[in-house]
């Protein structure tokens, strides 16, 4: 590995990788959050190249789930679908709770853009019971969204029916809540 002090030990050079793509997601955000979207994504396309020649299963899931942002956000749901089950596949495997709610919640939002609202609110109330099991409100982590997704699965469904799907949804395992999400987008998929 080339600028790296060769006394370092090996450990410490994987540090170093980790705290780059940890440095350039930060500066993706702040890119977003600051209104230049397209160096966000640049920044974020980069960080996942970069991941993958790296082995990095974590910034590789993380980027994954953060261009999957970015495409739910240019209305490229089927772009989107992809890229939030690799994510998702890859946090289970490395054991991060946290980023797989946050994959949860973005499915909820592919299916409620879709009007699959009764899903939309079983994978939410997943995700916010998975949150809430490690100590984390959902609703903190990006206010705007949680609110936009809260109230097209609300708009399209009645108090009752809300009820029922989320504590439905809070009852799910992450993986039947992806389950749920995929079959019910291949059921779209397949009326098409």
């Amino acid at each position: 590995m080339t600028g790296v002090p060769r006394d370092l030990p090996y450990g410490t050079v994987t540090l170093l990788f980790t705290d780059i793509e940890i440095a350039i997601r930060g500066l993706a955000w702040a890119c977003i959050t600051l209104g230049e979207r397209e160096r966000g994504r640049a920044l974020h396309e980069e960080n996942l190249h970069r991941a993958r020649a790296l082995g990095n299963r974590r910034v590789e899931a993380i980027t994954l789930g953060a261009l999957a942002i970015h495409a739910l956000q240019d209305g490229r749901l089927d772009d989107a679908i992809p890229m939030l089950l690799e994510s998702h596949r890859l946090h289970l495997a490395i054991g991060d709770p946290l980023q797989s709610a946050f994959d949860l919640f973005r499915f909820s939002h592919v299916l409620a853009v879709k009007e699959k609202a009764e899903a939309a609110a079983r994978a939410f109330a997943c995700s916010d019971a998975l949150c809430e099991e490690i100590g984390l409100r959902l609703r903190t982590w990006d206010p705007e969204f949680f609110d936009e997704t809260m109230a097209m699965i609300r708009s399209q469904l009645d108090e009752a029916a809300f009820a029922e799907a989320w504590d439905e949804g809070r009852k799910l395992t992450a993986e039947a809540a992806v389950t749920l999400a995929l079959d019910t987008l291949e059921s779209l998929d397949s009326t098409r």
